[in-house]
């Protein structure tokens, strides 16, 4: 997405250095950003995929994080199921999203933003 915005910041011949949000470069464009929205779409029916499937066990558990072994050190990455869970669905619990998934009730709660 960054690769976007330069795009179209050289298209619209706006300096580098001069500082103008995001959202104005995207305004003067008149671009309306629709790839945020389906890689959300997509992320979830693909999550639905997995839960559903009977041949998906070892995606399963990845998609647990029960692997074995030590975690690395640092900051913990921000993981696949917390981004759906949390931000685009609004589901708090790992056991109702795996539901919601199975009974095919899964959606973004905005998937505009």
């Amino acid at each position: 997405m960054a690769t976007e915005m330069w795009f179209l910041r050289r298209l619209l011949k706006i300096p580098w250095i001069e500082k103008v949000l995001n959202s104005e470069v995207l305004a003067q464009a008149g671009i309306n950003r629709e790839l945020w929205g389906i890689i959300q779409r997509r992320k979830i029916a693909y999550l639905g995929h997995i839960v559903r499937g009977e041949k998906y066990d070892v995606l399963r558990v990845i998609l647990q994080g029960r692997v074995e072994g030590r975690r690395p050190r640092g900051r913990m990455k921000y993981g696949w199921i917390k981004n759906i869970k949390k931000e685009w669905t609004g589901i708090n619990t790992y056991q109702e999203l795996m539901e919601a998934a199975r009974d095919r009730t899964l959606k973004a709660a905005d998937a505009s933003s």
